[in-house]
């Protein structure tokens, strides 16, 4: 429960240093310490780029494949840190080191090669699209890494090149992103450490039944500045604006300072970004992201939180704070079982929450 509480509290810290990558300007800034990590569906086995952002000059790029037993198949797991020219309009690559082990005369030398060919790649396309100012833009281009003519769909919430996912002719996903993130410090591990998400056991999960939590526990009105929310006796209020379920679940309310007062689309982008990152060693599964943007933005998505290896249901809903470009927001997350075997409980409590 302590690391649960970590991760919902580290995950809308915001800091000040900002970078940029070359020959392009991004709408929202690139931070320290921001990561992506992409499904690559080129390979013929489960395959996953990741690219890990220092400052303007310094990047990591890392490939990992799992062990695959029914082709005989060992893990692979290639990781180089590289330097670029801030000052050039294009890629320019200044250096390099191999943090992993590569083995000369073997493959590994043929993947350094392509996660080479991919950030360039992925920077000439870039520099070649304008400004990315939403969650949604969708160009063709050719790109011969993925066979040719492509849909690429940018979205600036996405760090560094702003791609989600690129699809060939045929409709298949070629490159599709699974999570992002940023590292909490030095000593955050969660980039190098990341392995995929666990396979759905869709027989185990489709066999949990949604039902009410029985209870007898009363009804409990909390508030925190002006915003309120209704739980019961059986939660235990740790904080000010923290309450715990025993070791099932954690609810918040609290405040996100605004990102830029003067653009509320860039504003409310940048808040947005930065809440559905992961944090040190929990990890949003983008397959399960959904977000609704209304009068508020509600955000559920399952968060698998590898140091237990178990799922944590989690939704958000942020609203604009009165007379301010401040959002309240709301958080509530529970370990997977007890979210489906009490799914209208939590769901009852989601609906009472106000601003």
């Amino acid at each position: 429960m302590k690391k649960l509480i970590l991760s919902i509290i580290t995950s809308i810290i915001i800091t000040a240093a900002t970078f940029a990558l070359p020959g392009f300007e991004s709408y929202l800034p690139d931070y320290s310490g921001e990561y992506v990590y992409y499904k690559d569906n080129s390979f013929t086995r489960e395959s996953y780029v990741g690219i890990l952002y220092y400052n303007e000059s310094t990047l990591q790029i890392r490939y990992y494949a799992p062990q695959n037993n029914v082709n005989y198949l060992p893990e692979k797991n290639i990781s180089i840190l590289l330097t670029i020219n801030p000052d050039a309009p294009y890629w320019e690559m200044t250096g390099e080191r191999m943090v992993s082990t590569i083995m000369p005369g073997t493959e590994d030398v043929d993947l350094v090669n392509y996660l080479h060919d991919l950030l360039y790649e992925f920077s000439a396309h870039r520099i070649k699209t304008e400004i990315v100012e939403n969650r949604e833009t969708r160009i063709i281009q050719d790109y011969e890494q993925f066979g040719g003519s492509v849909t690429i769909i940018y979205d600036c919430t996405i760090p560094m090149f702003n791609i989600r996912d690129i699809i060939d002719t045929e409709g298949k996903t070629q490159l599709k992103c699974i999570t992002t993130g940023r590292l909490k410090d030095n000593s955050d591990t969660s980039f190098d450490d990341f392995k995929g998400f666990p396979q759905e056991n869709t027989e185990t999960t489709g066999s949990k039944k949604s039902k009410s939590k029985k209870s007898k526990a009363k009804s409990v009105k909390y508030s925190f500045e002006n915003q309120t929310l209704t739980l019961d006796s059986d939660w235990t209020q740790a904080m000010d604006n923290l309450w715990l379920l025993r070791n099932d679940s954690v609810a918040t309310l609290s405040t996100l300072p605004a990102f830029d007062n003067d653009d509320e689309t860039r504003n409310q982008l940048f808040i947005l970004r930065r809440v559905i990152q992961s944090a040190q060693n929990a990890y949003t599964n983008y397959s399960s992201l959904s977000i609704s943007n209304k009068d508020t933005i509600k955000i559920t998505s399952k968060v698998f939180h590898s140091d237990r290896e178990q799922n944590v249901y989690s939704t958000m809903i942020l609203s604009k704070k009165k007379g301010s470009s401040d959002f309240d927001i709301f958080s509530i997350s529970t370990y997977e079982e007890p979210w489906l075997e009490n799914t209208s409980y939590f769901q009852k409590i989601i609906k009472s929450y106000s601003n």
